[in-house]
């Protein structure tokens, strides 16, 4: 079993791995990659599949994410069935590309997937295949809430102030 915070790191394409001894799988965890360019809460499946929110300095943005080895083209998108306990719904998933791990990273819209999976401790993910095929990855979503309010609280918290625009020289009014 892969730590959770290695593959984290391995699914955002990070050189190097490290490793976080009481990492547990399907267990919600937090945290600060090691070049300090993001935080993320997610978690890992028993397949080392990793799905969670993830929160970039650079972009000032958070955004859902998951690394499994469907393979797709950079930023093809693709409909996706997500299946939880409250219900089913169609989301739109793009593809960030191939990792150094060997998964491929997707990238969700944030407010669709969110009411789906609100109130929910799974979540089913059903994905095409080229061969007229579905493959479903499974995650837990027990103790996603904690983990996203204690990211978002910690990440938006720690954003410097953004800078007042700059008025132009010149404006007609």
């Amino acid at each position: 079993m892969k730590p959770l915070k290695g593959i984290v790191i391995g699914m955002l394409g990070v050189l190097l791995l490290c490793s976080v001894s009481n990492a547990q799988t399907d267990t919600w965890q937090e945290g600060v990659s090691d070049e300090g360019t993001y935080m993320y809460g997610a978690v890992a499946n028993a397949n080392g599949d990793v799905f969670g929110e993830f929160c970039y300095y650079a972009s000032r943005m958070c955004l859902w994410q998951m690394a499994v080895e469907t393979s797709c083209t950079d930023n093809a998108t693709a409909p996706v069935l997500a299946n939880t306990e409250t219900g089913t719904a169609v989301l739109t998933v793009q593809c960030d590309g191939k990792l150094k791990t060997g998964s491929y990273r997707y990238k969700y819209n944030w407010k669709d997937l969110e009411s789906a999976i609100k109130g929910s401790k799974t979540l089913g993910i059903a994905m095409a295949l080229n061969a007229n095929g579905f493959k479903v990855y499974r995650f837990s979503l027990d103790g996603y809430l904690a983990a996203q309010s204690k990211l978002e609280t910690k990440f938006f918290g720690s954003l410097p102030p953004a800078k007042p625009a700059a008025k132009p020289a010149a404006e007609v009014l």
